[in-house]
């Protein structure tokens, strides 16, 4: 049997960490390689579905010419787009539009000025629960509200909200 060399002191611990640093290299090493690999699928991917999208559009399409045509208004589309901001502003607006106690309140202001008591009588609903949806209205600035005297009085803000209100009307007539 071979006789073993006595190692120094530490030796061991030395090429255990040698060892560890190795594999923490090849692990990092292997870790880029697979991003790198999944970008190059991902990459790969977006630019096969865009050479499908074409090809499908040139399929539908009668000739090249309405092929750029589709293209040129889905640009034009893209372009009107507002910001991504004033899209969650009109959303929050519709929000606030689409819950039918708040559309009763838009609807009795409709006919002008109108305090808490007297909206709360034309919707049927308690002054509390009407105030706390004036709130909602106001800070959404889709209603506005003014004193007079001891009263506050409440109005549609502008004729913005009043345009809204009544084309939802028509279209909801129109089924």
């Amino acid at each position: 049997m071979p006789e073993e060399r006595a190692r120094p002191a530490g030796a061991e611990e030395q090429i255990a960490e040698t060892h560890a640093e190795e594999q923490t290299e090849r692990s990092a090493a292997e870790e880029r390689a697979e991003r790198s690999a999944a970008e190059e699928r991902a990459e790969r991917s977006a630019a096969e579905e865009q050479t499908e999208r074409n090809a499908a559009l040139l399929a539908d399409a009668d000739s090249v010419e309405e092929a750029c045509e589709h293209e040129l208004l889905a640009e034009r589309a893209r372009k009107s787009m507002p910001p991504e901001e004033q899209i969650e502003c009109m959303c929050s607006a519709f929000k606030v539009l689409g819950e039918p106690s708040r559309m009763k309140i838009l609807l009795a202001l409709m006919g002008g000025e109108l305090c808490v008591y007297h909206i709360a009588e034309a919707v049927g609903g308690n002054q509390s629960n009407v105030s706390h949806q004036l709130r909602i209205l106001k800070d959404a600035r889709i209603v506005r509200s003014r004193r007079s005297g001891k009263n506050i009085l409440y109005s549609v803000a502008d004729e913005h909200v009043t345009a809204i209100v009544l084309m939802s009307r028509a279209h909801a007539e129109c089924r």
